[in-house]
């Protein structure tokens, strides 16, 4: 397992709580999830991801849709296939505005 986020100090908890379990901590890397380099470096050689994704501040769904991107790009060049996603805002748009038919082979 690999934790991503902008602030480490919100990760040392889930980083102190796992150490009970026998998978051991998980590998932490900070940054900012609209940097391809940064969610590059967290999801190589998963098998899945699980993002939750919380605004910076007042930018919603702007922001929501950006790092939804970036993850789905990566996600297409590391060939990982399974994404789970949750925010508290929706993507929503008339015209798609993220290809939701992408087919890692």
């Amino acid at each position: 397992m690999t934790a991503c986020g902008r602030r480490p100090q919100a990760l040392e908890d889930l980083v102190t709580k796992s150490r009970r379990y026998a998978a051991g901590p998980p590998a932490v890397v900070i940054g900012d999830a609209r940097d391809p380099d940064t969610v590059h470096r967290a999801i190589a050689g998963v098998a899945a991801v699980i993002a939750a994704i919380g605004p910076p501040g007042r930018h919603g769904p702007h922001h929501t849709a950006a790092v939804a991107k970036v993850i789905m790009d990566a996600m297409t060049v590391l060939s990982v296939p399974r994404l789970v996603i949750t925010s508290a805002y929706p993507i929503v748009a008339i015209r798609p505005r993220l290809p939701l038919d992408r087919t890692v082979a």
